[in-house]
């Protein structure tokens, strides 16, 4: 069994704020993910994404979440690994828009994730292809978002999913 693996995923994700349900807010994009397994059991893994999405007309949304996920694996099969994850990690997110005038304004935001869902990975010797879905919920940090309404691109508090494609080099 390699214990480390490095690999690129696809994700989508659907967020809705806590005041305002219906205010869902869809990103999409991928990032880089490293992982180590700590026995046929127990996993780790570090993941970077880029995710990016259109609040409504001329307001967009960069997120670019950083995750430590822990992994419980269901089964010893060398082919189809199960497995379940939480995960908890922080995000920068900008939110570009334009102002009457013309003029760009951007506004960054700090938020703390926790994650929780499941996958299944299919591999071959040193090479994997996985899905996994997760139920997210998000805090922004006032620090960073002071006077900023509850609502919004980045609300206080939100919850969703998210559907992930990954592939992974196995070392």
């Amino acid at each position: 069994m390699q214990k480390w693996g490095i690999g690129l995923h696809g994700s989508s994700a659907e967020l809705a704020s806590s005041v305002d349900p219906d205010n869902k807010m869809q990103l999409a994009g991928g990032g880089l993910h490293v992982r180590y397994r700590i026995n046929h059991r127990w996993g780790l893994e570090v993941s970077m994404d880029k995710i990016k999405g259109e609040y409504m007309t001329g307001v967009d949304r960069d997120s670019r979440p950083l995750t430590l996920t822990g992994m419980l694996h269901l089964t010893r099969s060398t082919k189809w690994d199960g497995y379940l994850l939480a995960g908890f990690g922080g995000s920068r997110d900008l939110v570009t828009s334009t102002d009457p005038s013309g003029r760009e304004i951007e506004i960054e935001y700090r938020q703390t994730h926790i994650h929780l869902g499941g996958g299944l990975e299919y591999r071959w010797s040193n090479f994997g292809i996985s899905a996994e879905v997760r139920l997210i919920g998000a805090a922004r940090n006032e620090d960073f978002a002071q006077g900023a309404p509850l609502d919004g691109p980045v609300p206080e508090e939100s919850s969703g999913g998210m559907f992930s494609m990954g592939a992974t080099y196995y070392f």
